[in-house]
């Protein structure tokens, strides 16, 4: 599918800490491929049926379950793959910079792991961008309200794929992305509670992983004066 056809998220990470979002980033948008290619007509035309339907299912979603009557509707971002890697790095920031305590890395040794875990941030991110069809990202967007991502080129390519009309599977894809967008936009402490869970995960993580290698120095010069005694 054309990128001109689609959506792609500007670049604004530049974070540091036991990731580094800016490498990861970079990593994952260049891997990641740019999906089937589509005539232009066929592009444009499922750029704009994603865009209508994200907020027609989620109206159907609120009829059925009570829910978000109060809530303004919008549109899905509709996005190629690049866009979407480079979305879900800036997610992922935002709800580690939400979930722990702003954390920099310190020495020579804890900034490669930190560039390393980019890399491999990234090269995980790239191959989920060639298999995602949607997601609903809780912590993204400009108002950090959260946004719902619609990936056309991997939604036309299962589509065809599957040899289904183009208008069903998209509304398949944008009830399934709308429920959970609704889940957290519709119940206001769900989005802390999720945050706190991940915090508790990732500070159990710094302890064992990152605190293991702020402390790789003194376990050198350890190994190095054994030697030498």
């Amino acid at each position: 599918m054309d990128a001109k056809s689609v959506a792609t998220v500007p670049a604004r990470v530049d974070r540091t800490g036991p990731i580094a979002w800016d490498v990861a980033r970079s990593t994952a948008v260049r891997l990641v491929g740019r999906g089937p290619q589509v005539p232009m007509e066929d592009a444009l035309r499922a750029v704009s049926g994603l865009r209508e339907l994200s907020g027609e299912a989620e109206g159907h979603v609120r009829e059925l379950t009570g829910l978000g009557h109060d809530l303004p509707l919008r549109e899905g971002l509709v996005l190629d793959r690049p866009g979407w890697a480079s979305s879900a790095v800036e997610g992922m920031a935002a709800l580690v910079d939400r979930a722990m305590p702003a954390r920099r890395n310190a020495g020579l040794i804890a900034a490669l792991a930190s560039k390393a875990a980019g890399v491999q941030a990234g090269a995980v991110l790239a191959y989920l961008g060639g298999r995602v069809l949607g997601q609903y990202d809780p912590f993204g967007g400009d108002d950090g309200q959260g946004r719902l991502l619609l990936i056309a080129p991997n939604i036309v390519g299962v589509q065809r794929a599957l040899r289904v009309p183009p208008a069903d599977f998209q509304m398949w894809v944008c009830l399934h992305e709308a429920t959970h967008r609704l889940q957290f936009t519709a119940v206001p402490w769900l989005r802390d509670h999720f945050a706190t869970e991940v915090g508790t995960l990732l500070g159990s993580m710094d302890e064992t992983v990152v605190g293991a290698l702020d402390r790789l120095p003194e376990l050198v010069r350890a190994l190095r004066n054994r030697r030498s005694s």
